[in-house]
């Protein structure tokens, strides 16, 4: 669920303390598990299926522990191993979509690794849902193209998950590359060791046919803008957030307050905040709308690059 909350009575909160959110959930689905189990094998004996625990918010860390020495995560407690038809879907809500989930130098990912590590030992099958959208303001491009798409479709793949979704932007018409971003990801979940910028011309041919080559042009400048934002970060020791969430205008490490800045354009718009006040506009998203190759041309032509 969406909100860190347990039941409040006595014994859950005595059992809270004891076994974490984590262990009261798998404990509770242990049950639930071997009632269903029992009611299947009377009624349903010759199928079989998979029952699903979401490793999310609150309980995105699995109750185990590392052993130092084997580098390994144990159960907590041997109630917290589920059966064999039982997966844990791992939900990596707020992880750092500019590097990969096993980057060792994001100190974001480091966490959400081990957090996926820990589950490991309490179910056999693993599953995945992922993010590669912005939900703060679905117009801002998700720099995760050439930065952990492939590589965090590849971990799951060596991981052997049995099933990974990725949650997009269903609910606008106005993300940039919006079709294209589909296309790559159900391409690298077919076959992850493609490259991605293949995927990217290939289906940019076939989509724009004629204009392709202003829209290659458009999405490097989106690419090109982002790389030289994360090697300021880089230079100054700091970390270049890319997060689903936090992209927030007012905040200072935020990636809005960044792309508002001048010096990351060759060409500058009129005002200073490009992206607020020229992206965002409804002027601007309705001519992106109505014609992709004009808005295409309209973008080359604003940072001076010619066809």
């Amino acid at each position: 669920m969406d909100v860190p909350r347990v039941c409040s009575c006595e014994k859950c909160q005595r059992d809270a303390k004891k076994y974490e959110k984590g262990g009261i959930m798998l404990r509770f689905f242990r049950k639930v598990a071997e009632g269903i189990d029992e009611w299947a094998k009377k009624e349903i004996p010759d199928r079989e299926y998979t029952l699903s625990i979401l490793a999310y918010f609150d309980v995105t860390f699995a109750p185990s522990t590392k052993n130092e020495e084997t580098g390994l995560y144990e159960p907590n407690d041997p109630s917290f191993v589920m059966p064999d038809n039982v997966s844990v879907m791992f939900t990596p809500l707020e992880m750092c979509y500019g590097h990969a989930l096993n980057d060792p130098n994001c100190p974001i990912n480091y966490w959400y690794y081990n957090a996926l590590q820990s589950w490991l030992p309490l179910c056999k099958d693993l599953m995945v849902w992922s993010y590669s959208t912005t939900f703060c303001n679905f117009a801002v491009p998700v720099n995760d193209y050439q930065r952990s798409m492939k590589a965090n479709i590849q971990l799951y793949r060596d991981l052997n998950a049995s099933y990974i979704f990725v949650l997009a932007n269903y609910y606008q018409r106005f993300e940039l590359f919006q079709k294209m971003r589909a296309y790559v990801l159900s391409q690298l979940m077919q076959n992850p060791d493609q490259e991605v910028d293949d995927l990217v011309q290939t289906f940019m041919k076939a989509y724009y046919k004629d204009y392709a080559g202003y829209m290659y042009k458009c999405f490097r400048m989106i690419e090109d803008n982002y790389a030289r934002m994360e090697k300021e970060y880089t230079d100054k020791n700091k970390h270049f957030p890319s997060f689903i969430y936090v992209f927030n205008f007012d905040e200072e490490d935020g990636v809005y307050h960044e792309l508002n800045k001048d010096n990351y354009w060759r060409k500058t718009f009129t005002g200073k905040n490009i992206y607020q006040d020229k992206f965002f506009s409804e002027d601007f998203l309705n001519e992106i709308l109505e014609t992709m190759e004009a808005s295409a041309k309209y973008c080359l032509e604003l940072e001076g690059i010619d066809e």
